[in-house]
């Protein structure tokens, strides 16, 4: 952002010029910024940044006392509370598209559960995703993604659902999307510890 004197030969300017450049005022004077196209909430993307923060606010009163303990350091260099800074480490690692861990810092180690991805059948409106699994170990969470493309790579923008894994012969779970069409799936479970598992095979497989 920049101050401006006298913008596009006017004192008064404001708005945006070719989507590009939005002239503003302040209490000290005229500035410019680039223009910010407006987000959709309820896009893919947006919705995909929301599950993991979902996700991991819904474990923190779950956590072991050692866990949200290793937080005290961190929760006094913010100045804040335990729980945000619990937030704020797990976050800022799915930012980097690490899973996250109960405790700080995170040690990537553990054994995952034995989950497998099954099946993937459309339901209505909706695809149910099928697991199956019988022995947890250190495994906290799963995650799926899905693209209308096969072959894809999952990333945090295709992220569909973010869950606790547990056992269970099949373990179902629904996904509603944007839009009608085909879709392709991909599965994976995460440790306590913020260690991803072994990457499923896409289902169904490629035409």
């Amino acid at each position: 952002m920049v101050n401006l004197k006298g913008p596009l030969l006017s004192f008064a300017a404001s708005g945006s010029l070719a989507d590009q450049i939005t002239y503003a005022k302040s209490r000290k004077g005229t500035y410019a910024r680039v223009h910010g196209k407006h987000v959709d909430a309820n896009s893919i993307e947006q919705q995909a940044r929301r599950l993991m923060f979902g996700f991991v606010a819904s474990q923190f009163l779950l956590l072991p006392d050692a866990a949200v303990d290793s937080y005290a350091t961190e929760a006094e260099r913010l100045q804040t509370s335990a729980y945000n800074a619990y937030l704020s480490k797990n976050i800022t690692r799915w930012g980097h598209f690490a899973p996250p861990s109960h405790a700080t810092p995170a040690t990537e180690d553990g054994t995952n559960s034995n989950t497998t991805f099954l099946t993937v059948v459309q339901d209505g409106s909706r695809w149910k995703l099928s697991t199956t699994g019988t022995v947890m170990n250190d495994t906290w969470g799963i995650v799926f993604w899905a693209e209308p493309s096969p072959g894809f790579t999952p990333s945090i923008d295709n992220t569909i659902v973010v869950a606790t894994d547990v056992a269970g012969t099949p373990v179902e779970r629904f996904w509603t999307p944007p839009q009608t069409g085909q879709y392709f799936f991909r599965m994976r479970t995460f440790t306590d510890r913020g260690k991803w598992g072994t990457l499923s095979v896409q289902k169904p497989p490629p035409p």
